[in-house]
């Protein structure tokens, strides 16, 4: 559960017992769910590419999309959703742990490409949890998929999703701007690979900021009498 200000306490095995074996880490159990989830995310997108490559025609209309997304999207839906439940716990590591350790979980991510491309929809999964004051940790989870990512997705679909989670954390009676300075400072100081983009640090410390969300949140906040 997350206190206060969503900062959490760190707990991470690192001596070895005599007699015994090393206990793992828990950043190297997270990375172990990074490697796993990596490979069936991977074997998932297969075979729902397959379904869309043998149902697309681009001569379909808006109606017919909708009913190819959602062929698509009921292959294996248990899947989906166990492996969503995986990038949850990631995301629960990345909020408790340190910066080393949040800095090597990046890195991991980038070298991972089935998993890194689900970091974008992991951001709608948790906004699809939020309802209430008490769902905070499903906004965090959110923003850490956002983090994590450290801009090695399109920038554009990143500000899509965090101004979907930031309205619905508003309507959930959510303190979000608190979330995201929170996650900010978790996040990576330096410019990723897209350096034009700055740091993530910056982007999700400026959100409120950005001509995004002057021009496609704030227009939709509720009105303050």
């Amino acid at each position: 559960m997350v206190i206060g200000s969503c900062r959490f306490i760190q707990s991470v095995v690192t001596r070895s017992l005599p007699g015994r074996a090393r206990l793992p880490s828990k950043l190297e159990l997270v990375s172990k769910i990074l490697v796993d989830a990596d490979r069936r995310f991977a074997a998932l997108h297969a075979k729902r590419s397959a379904v869309f490559d043998r149902e697309w025609n681009r001569q379909l209309d808006n109606a017919a999309l909708r009913s190819l997304s959602d062929k698509v999207s009921a292959v294996e839906p248990e899947e989906y959703h166990a492996l969503h439940g995986l990038l949850d716990q990631v995301c629960d590591h990345y909020l408790e742990c340190g910066a080393e350790e949040r800095e090597a979980l990046r890195l991991s991510l980038g070298m991972r490409r089935g998993v890194l491309q689900e970091m974008l929809n992991h951001i709608g999964w948790a906004a699809s949890h939020v309802a209430s004051p008490q769902d905070h940790l499903w906004v965090l989870r959110g923003l850490a998929a956002a983090s994590l990512q450290d801009h090695r997705l399109d920038f554009r679909d990143v500000y899509v999703a965090l101004g979907d989670l930031y309205l619905t954390a508003v309507s959930a009676g959510i303190d979000v701007a608190l979330c995201f300075q929170d996650v900010a400072a978790m996040s990576n100081p330096q410019p990723g690979r897209m350096a034009h983009l700055g740091a993530m640090r910056d982007f999700l410390g400026k959100f409120e900021e950005s001509t995004f969300f002057a021009e496609s949140v704030k227009p939709r906040l509720p009105r303050v009498n």
